[in-house]
This record gives structure tokens, C-alpha cells and sequence, in this order.
């Protein structure tokens, strides 16, 4: 009876550990369906999902027939890209050439002092009024009103736009008086000559010009005659090698020694109003091309500038432009009148 005592507790004690041993089902096992429905519904390739849902089959077929043509039309526009790339229809060629000598550009120099004071205070009755060119058409019509006050003054009070807003600022310049000159101006059917006024009442060139002006590395001595004047929305400019005659100056070298070297006398006693500050508009372009008057650089009295350039040119071969053109000359051919 004892001994059977004793067995019995370790009867327990092994049942214990072998129901511990014994496996325990695995509930996150999945089957390969189970897998396939997961991936199938949190996958992010659009559309996909659509195909295995439980749905109508007439609506599954309808997104694999999307889902295969969007992919065709994908592997086909890639299979085309590749073969176009590898064809190489288009070619670029760089070559560098050394030229024995180019064309040097049209340098454009305005003052930005818009009228010269001594012109603009000269009266009609000083001899050099009508040897400076100064006599313009408006003066005539405005001579009955202005009587001994200059008309470079009367000018700036009644019709420049740039001194609209200062009116008061200038001698003997009241609304009154600047409504006077309007007034006789409309009864003579007159209408003010800005560009006139711009082209003589300026700073002349010849008075800009310093006395080094040198061109090209034989340093060539240029004059004012090599300054073409030209009104533009900066007031009066000068261009050198405008090119208007049909000659463009050439140099054989670069550097500066091979450019145009010209000192320029800012004439500050002659100031009356400028652009912002004293000195000069410098600006470097074509021949022909059109200027821009915010474009270029501000050289201010007592500063030395030197501006550096490298051409570049581009070729294009004929046989392309023609290939080119024929190609759409056709497409407009093809075209339909109503839709041209």
C-alpha cells in the first residue's frame, strides 16, 4: 500500500511534463492561398486586387483585360524608347576651329545725364543757339509764350515725360506756364519733337570722348565720326561699329590689348537729370540687335572697367533644315482645311 502511495504523485509529474513535451496546434501557419489573397489585397500595383476579389466575373475579366493592356502598352512605349535611343537619330559634333580673325561687336555707350545744362539754359537770342541746331520746331511754335526764357527749359516743363513729376523743380516752371505751351501747341497743330529734342539737347559725343580713344591692336585712334547717335528710352546714346554703313570691324587676336580702349569725360558741371547715378550706360551686342536698356553695365566717374567676351557660333547643316522642312511640309499637307 505504500509503495503505491509513492507512485502516485509521480504519476502526475511525469503526465505534467509530457503534456508540456506534447506540440500545441500552430494557428499562424497560412496556406499558399491565404498568402496570395494577402498580397493580392495590400499590394500597391493598382488594379490587381480588382481581378481576385469575389466579384461579378464579367467585372473581374474586365480589370485583367485593363490590367494586360496597360501593361502591353507599357513594355511596348519602353521597347520603342530603347530602340530609338540605340538607332541614335539625332547626332552632335563639337569641333573647335581657330579663326585668323572675327567680328568685334557694337559697343553702346549712354550718358546718364539726359540734356546738357549749358544747352538747356541757352537762350535764343545767344549766337550759338541756331549753330548748335538747337532752333528745333517746337521752339518756333512756343516762341510767342516763352518770350526771353529758353526753350530747352519750356521743353522740359511742358513735354518730357522723364520730367513730369519735377516740374517744380525747374525754374520758372508753374502749372500755369506749362499749360500755356500745351495750349498753344494744340492751337498750331503741333506735336512736341521728343527726338529732336533728345538728339540736340544732349551731351554731344565729341565732348564724351577723353583723350584716349584707341581701336584694335595696331591702336588704331578713333574719333566721334566712329559713333553712330542713336535716341533710345536711356535718352541719347553713341554705338561704335554699328555697323549702318555695312562695314564691321575685325580683329586677329583676343585680350584687351585687341578691343576698344576709350576713356569718357562724365562732364558732371553739364548735369541736369540723370538715370539713378553719374557716369555712363555701357552695353556690348550685335550689329542690328535691339538694346535693352536694363541690360549692359553702370560705369561711374573715376571708375575703370574692362569687359571680357568669347564668341560662340552654332552651324546648322542645310541637308537638316531641308529634311526638316519637307517633313512639315507634309504634315500640313495632311492636314484638314477646317483644322489648319
Amino acid at each position: 500500500m505504500a509503495e503505491n502511495m509513492n507512485d502516485l504523485p509521480m504519476t502526475k509529474i511525469q503526465e505534467e511534463e509530457i503534456s508540456q513535451k506534447t506540440p500545441q496546434p500552430n494557428n499562424n501557419k497560412h496556406t499558399s492561398a491565404e498568402m496570395w489573397r494577402e498580397f493580392v489585397n495590400n499590394t500597391t500595383l493598382h488594379g490587381i486586387r480588382y481581378v481576385f476579389m469575389k466579384r461579378h466575373i464579367l467585372i473581374r475579366l474586365l480589370w485583367l483585360v485593363l490590367l494586360l493592356t496597360s501593361g502591353g502598352y507599357y513594355i511596348f512605349t519602353v521597347y520603342r524608347a530603347f530602340t530609338k535611343y540605340y538607332n541614335r537619330p539625332i547626332n552632335t559634333v563639337l569641333s573647335r576651329e581657330h579663326l585668323k580673325e572675327m567680328d568685334f561687336p557694337a559697343v553702346t555707350i549712354c550718358s546718364l545725364n539726359l540734356f546738357a545744362k549749358s544747352k538747356i539754359i541757352m537762350t535764343d537770342d545767344n549766337p550759338l543757339f541756331a549753330y548748335s541746331g538747337l532752333n528745333i520746331s517746337s521752339c518756333a511754335v512756343t516762341s510767342g509764350v516763352r518770350g526771353n526764357r529758353p526753350c530747352g527749359l519750356s521743353l522740359l516743363c511742358c513735354c518730357a515725360p522723364d520730367f513730369e513729376n519735377a516740374t517744380l523743380a525747374l525754374p520758372n516752371c508753374t502749372i500755369q506756364y506749362r499749360q500755356d505751351l500745351l495750349h498753344v501747341m494744340r492751337q498750331f497743330n503741333h506735336r512736341p519733337d521728343l527726338e529732336g529734342f533728345h538728339r540736340h539737347y544732349s551731351q554731344d559725343i565729341s565732348a564724351l570722348i577723353g583723350p584716349t580713344c584707341l581701336f584694335g591692336w595696331e591702336r588704331f585712334i578713333c574719333t566721334a565720326k566712329d559713333f553712330v547717335p542713336m535716341v533710345t528710352p536711356w535718352g541719347m546714346c553713341y554705338t561704335f561699329n554699328s555697323g549702318t554703313d555695312g562695314k564691321v570691324k575685325t580683329v586677329d587676336s583676343g585680350g584687351v590689348s585687341s578691343g576698344l580702349s576709350i576713356m569718357l569725360d562724365t562732364q558732371i558741371s553739364e548735369y541736369t537729370q540723370g538715370k539713378f547715378s553719374e557716369g555712363f550706360k555701357v552695353l556690348i551686342h550685335g550689329q542690328g540687335e535691339y538694346i535693352d536698356e536694363w541690360e549692359g553695365i553702370n560705369v561711374g566717374p573715376g571708375q575703370h572697367a574692362v569687359i571680357a567676351l568669347s564668341q560662340k557660333r552654332v552651324w546648322f547643316f542645310l541637308s537638316l533644315l531641308k529634311q526638316l522642312n519637307s517633313t512639315y511640309l507634309r504634315h500640313w499637307q495632311n492636314v484638314p482645311k477646317g483644322n489648319a
